[in-house]
């Protein structure tokens, strides 16, 4: 069964290489699948990889690479790209726009027209060219070559 997919928009900084922000913020509803999910929804998060246009041949960051936080608000997402990235260069012109995560629906309801995701398991997340959940955000940023420490927010 493949999985299911939804993008979440994001911007980036002239300089940065680090992508970083929000890849699904709970509660949101989807415009194109009337859908939303329930924080914790993920329960464990797997190591999964970030790919280019959902293509598995075109990983940007390997399983393990990525830095995943999921609170009662969002899940999150942080990965450094290789600086000469093609990546990189297609979010800063703006043709990527967004996160999109892939998933199995493990359990789910009905709230009126919307699709309410109680359980999933994460597959994979993808920098992709439409986002679908208006909430979401991401930037690219300056790597942090000082330490690890938090990377300052820079927007377009």
């Amino acid at each position: 069964m493949r999985p299911e997919r939804r993008y979440a928009a994001f911007r980036a900084s002239e300089d940065g290489r680090t992508l970083a922000g929000v890849a699904l913020a709970y509660g949101d509803v989807s415009a194109d699948f009337r859908e939303r999910f329930l924080p914790g929804a993920f329960g464990a998060l797997p190591a999964v990889a970030l790919n280019l246009q959902h293509d598995p041949a075109l990983v940007l960051a390997p399983a393990g690479a990525l830095e995943l936080a999921d609170s009662e608000r969002a899940l999150e997402v942080r990965a450094t790209l290789p600086a000469a990235s093609a990546a990189v260069q297609l979010v800063k012109r703006g043709a990527l726009t967004g996160f999109s995560i892939e998933f199995h629906a493990r359990a789910e309801r009905r709230d009126g027209d919307v699709r309410v995701i109680e359980r999933a398991e994460l597959t994979g997340l993808a920098l992709v060219d439409r986002p679908a959940y208006g909430a979401s955000t991401a930037e690219v940023r300056a790597s942090a070559a000082h330490g690890r420490g938090p990377l300052p927010m820079v927007w377009l």
